[in-house]
């Protein structure tokens, strides 16, 4: 699949090379990494995403062993990831047009995020599969809402000139986040039990919400 699809970027690729700047005339990284430091939007679109990923990696890393003690086989499973996956990705296009015409894409953040919470809540309250099922395209849904204007923020948050840089933060934030969250809460599982795991993913997400609103008040985008 990746062998066909690298085929298809290949050809679906622009032909022509955008006009870039010669290297020695741009700043070095570390520079323009400190100064993005202090864009206060900016670091909330990251920790927000940071800690939205956290709460994916736990469901990817510690969903499959909950809903198995839950008593679900092993194509359930696979139909909640399905689920999720698809709402998720299909209600991109849809959110993506939503969020160009609402004058304050932040609200559409805070919406997703606390659907994504309350989904993360749901999973470790879920006991059948129709729970699991519901918590998955509302967590899809969610993700689709809250991480596509997280996109666009941090787009026009920068320069053109460090939107690079920027969205290179972003990616790192995505991962970094899912690792943190194999590597933590397995401890915190063991101690706690999934249900309470679920919970608390959802409590950090609830609070880095409000982080997010804080570092968010008083900006407006150019338009």
């Amino acid at each position: 699949t990746i062998l066909v699809n690298f085929w298809f970027a290949v050809f679906f690729l622009p032909k022509k090379q955008s006009s870039i700047e010669p290297l020695k005339d741009r700043p070095k990284t570390t520079a323009v990494l400190a100064r993005l430091l202090k864009n206060r939007p900016l670091v909330g679109c990251w920790l927000l995403t940071l800690v939205g990923c956290f709460a994916l990696g736990m469901f990817i890393t510690f969903l499959p062993l909950h809903a198995h003690n839950q008593g679900l086989i092993v194509s359930q499973i696979g139909m909640v990831f399905f689920t999720q996956g698809m709402v998720n990705g299909f209600s991109r296009i849809p959110l993506g047009y939503l969020s160009d015409r609402v004058r304050d894409r932040k609200i559409l953040v805070v919406i997703g995020m606390l659907g994504f919470a309350a989904a993360m809540s749901g999973f470790g309250m879920s006991r059948t599969m129709g729970h699991f099922m519901t918590f998955a395209f509302v967590m899809g849904l969610g993700m689709g809402m809250a991480f596509t204007s997280i996109g666009a923020l941090i787009a026009e948050t920068v320069d053109t000139e460090s939107r690079g840089v920027a969205m290179g933060g972003y990616n790192s934030c995505i991962y970094f986040g899912m690792m943190l969250s194999s590597f933590l809460m397995g401890s915190v599982i063991e101690r706690v039990g999934f249900a309470y795991g679920f919970h608390l993913t959802s409590a950090l997400n609830l609070l880095m919400i409000g982080v997010f609103y804080l570092f968010m008040k008083g900006y407006t985008p150019a338009r």
